[in-house]
């Protein structure tokens, strides 16, 4: 599909706005005018509009992510268009309409003082408050082209997309902020949950940790940290920042509000979790000690042991796995792991190199495996959060 016919509809609705869409008739033949070389995507977009797809993302309050699919899949089913066509052609007008709601804000507010961004904000504010994130990304876009320097319209429009569930983009407006606001402790805090969504540990406890070391007082700040920890299957550290968020409330004699119930909230599902990790732990040993030497059973316990902090006890687990079926990919990639954390380099290297041939390249992590080995390599030890 042609990228030209997008950019043209995207100009379409920018001169004329959404009254366009209207006219069935006066679309096609601006579109004809403008890219008539492609007639296969001119009728994809005149097939969506007829399908009333424009209507419905101007319209709708539904989110993105859940109203895109429902419109893919009623093309293809009342239009017998392939899945492919059918994303293409909403993507389209999604794109298209995304331009329209920000020239919203142009058309409802007759004279634009270029020296006030108060009057797109205060809306977008308002356009978040009542969950219309769509229109509140718009109005702050329009904010920051007045106001390109001020972090807060960053932030702002980051948190309205993180509610979206566009977590990159969200990322992209946090990472704006801090370049303009370094040492703002919440801005690190939201571009680390944005990375947490999208289960970059790594990156979210990066941040999270910048944030503790602007504000290391913060109890809520450890706690967060805990939580990226913990689902990055790092109960030692995990324990570690869920007692230091615990023991900085009491300290700061915070035992009211919505931050401590978190704190504690999280405290107690995390104590369960590991004591449940302990007993895992506990059984696989025993069950050792009868004489079954499965190599799975090793395997079991080495997690355990990860996730408890006993990486030398882990590494001598999956040895033994390995010693039974020195074939199996993983049990080299969860060794591997486990050297890093003790910081053996190259021993850590040869286990993930060794995880990569056996495993094919087949696995969805190939492209961090291949990062850790390249930083395991370098003159300096690499700034991941093992």
């Amino acid at each position: 599909m042609n990228d030209l016919v997008q950019q043209k509809l995207s100009e379409i609705i920018i001169k004329y706005g959404a009254s366009v869409i209207k006219s069935i008739s006066r679309c096609e033949g601006l579109l004809k005018d403008l890219c008539g070389d492609h007639k296969k995507e001119i009728n994809l977009l005149i097939l969506a509009l007829k399908n009333g797809v424009p209507d419905d993302l101007l319209d709708s309050n539904t989110p993105e992510e859940y109203l895109l699919p429902k419109l893919i899949k009623r093309l293809e089913d009342e239009c017998s268009i392939i899945e492919e066509r059918a994303k293409w052609a909403v993507e389209s007008w999604m794109m298209a309409i995304g331009q329209t709601k920000q020239n919203y804000f142009l058309d409802d507010i007759k004279e634009i003082n270029l020296k006030d961004t108060a009057t797109y904000c205060n809306q977008a504010f308002d356009y978040a408050k009542s969950g219309r994130h769509d229109l509140a990304i718009a109005g702050f876009s329009v904010a920051i082209k007045i106001s390109p320097k001020n972090k807060w319209i960053y932030k702002n429009r980051g948190l309205s997309y993180a509610q979206l569930g566009k977590f990159d983009q969200a990322i992209s407006d946090f990472t704006a902020a801090i370049k303009i606001s370094p040492k703002d402790e919440w801005i690190y805090k939201d571009r680390g949950s944005s990375y947490a969504q999208l289960r970059k540990f790594d990156q979210a406890i990066s941040d999270f940790t910048a944030a503790i070391k602007i504000s290391p007082k913060n109890g809520y700040l450890y706690n967060v940290r805990a939580c990226a920890y913990w689902k990055a299957s790092r109960y030692d550290l995990a324990n570690n920042d869920f007692h230091k968020a615990w023991m900085m409330a009491i300290k700061n004699n915070e035992f009211e509000g919505d931050a401590f119930k978190i704190i504690e909230d999280n405290r107690k599902r995390f104590d369960s979790d590991h004591l449940k990790c302990i007993n895992e732990m506990t059984n696989y040993t025993m069950e050792i000690l009868k004489g079954n030497r499965n190599e799975e059973l090793y395997n079991s316990r080495g997690l355990s042991r990860t996730k408890l902090g006993f990486h030398n006890e882990a590494i001598e687990d999956f040895t033994m796995a390995i010693k039974i079926n020195p074939m199996k990919a993983d049990y080299y990639y969860y060794r591997g792991v486990a050297y890093m954390r003790e910081k053996h380099k190259k021993k850590a290297a040869l286990d993930l190199k060794q995880y990569l041939k056996l495993n094919g390249n087949q696995n969805n992590n190939v492209e961090i495996v291949r990062k850790w080995i390249d930083e395991l390599q370098s003159s300096s030890w690499f700034k991941l959060f093992f």
